[in-house]
């Protein structure tokens, strides 16, 4: 209030504040939706670009109005939190999994609001430091996402196997590993360079000798396909490609449409209990401050916790 001189607004323009932010969350999928048209990594950096930019918006612009429109961006951007959970569970083992997404989902309170709140406990009032930091680390976690790899999960799903090649490379030698031959699933494989006339020669013998046998069994099964009445032109690769995923076609399968339902329902009071522990904590008796780092640090616990004991029971 002191910041941007609200003594004279109504509550509903200074509750206005916190609440567009919730706004900004519930528009946020359509940005994650964008991971899988353009990847992990992309919406990762675009999100971070847009966090850059609406925390410039708060530290150099006093105006309400612009300030409403930057909160309304750092909410939107809490998609890019999600896009790196996707990216760092697909990148990684099974086994690493869980351990590493309780490290992400522990980030946020860890880095930015126990800090903040030992800061303002240490009686820092200057709240421009928030945003200088917010406008360092964006800039940081920009150029450390270029360095990033593609999720290779992403990547085999697109079939852009080239650079999924190089991306396992790159994280083969990071790891201090070596990849050896392989094979990946759905690849074309290429000719053998090293091929010798002998060998092609002999390799030439063995297909003529497949080709007539093969031919003697087009015959038998000529008539057979002519009878079916799907169209047998096109080749397989095609017909499969075609098929595409549809979120409409597997909600009609009943049981996903029920774990689905749980799912939703699940979320909305573990989310609903979350935030309405987050607005009571300054009607909580006591130190504000105090309380505040104490529910980030029970976060960041429960997050570990919870993670164990996923770990535990079995995912």
């Amino acid at each position: 209030m002191t910041d941007l001189e609200l003594y004279c607004y109504s509550d509903f323009m200074i509750g206005l504040l916190g609440s567009i932010t919730f706004v900004g969350f519930a528009i946020s999928g359509l940005g994650l939706k964008q991971s899988d048209r353009f990847g992990r990594k992309k919406a990762i950096l675009g999100g971070t670009l847009l966090s850059f930019v609406a925390i410039g918006m708060m530290f150099f612009w006093r105006n309400l109005y612009a300030k409403y429109v930057a909160l309304l961006i750092v909410g939107f951007v809490s998609f890019k939190d999600v896009a790196i959970y996707i990216l760092v569970v697909e990148s990684l083992p099974k086994k690493s999994q869980i351990y590493a997404a309780s490290w992400v989902l522990s980030s946020d309170p860890l880095i930015t609001s126990v800090p903040a709140t030992i800061f303002l406990m240490a009686g820092g009032k200057q709240l421009q430091h928030f945003y200088i930091a917010g406008l360092v680390m964006s800039v940081l976690s920009f150029f450390l996402t270029l360095m990033v790899p593609e999720s290779p999960k992403y990547l085999l799903e697109k079939g852009k196997y080239g650079e999924l090649r190089k991306n396992l490379a790159f994280m083969a030698r990071f790891n201090g590993v070596s990849m050896g031959e392989y094979q990946i699933e759905g690849e074309l494989v290429p000719p053998d360079p090293l091929e010798t006339p002998e060998n092609s020669q002999n390799k030439d013998k063995s297909d003529r000798d497949q080709s007539d046998f093969i031919n003697n069994s087009d015959n038998i099964s000529e008539t057979k396909m002519n009878n079916t009445e799907n169209d047998s032109s096109q080749p397989l690769l095609g017909k499969v490609g075609a098929k595409e995923f549809s979120i409409w076609q597997e909600l009609k399968d009943r049981r996903t449409l029920l774990n689905l339902m749980c799912v939703i329902v699940v979320f909305c009071v573990v989310s609903f209990n979350y935030y309405m522990i987050s607005f009571y904590l300054k009607y909580v008796e006591g130190n504000i401050y105090v309380n505040t780092l104490a529910g980030s640090l029970s976060e960041i616990a429960g997050n570990f916790g919870s993670g164990f004991i996923q770990m535990w029971i079995g995912s």
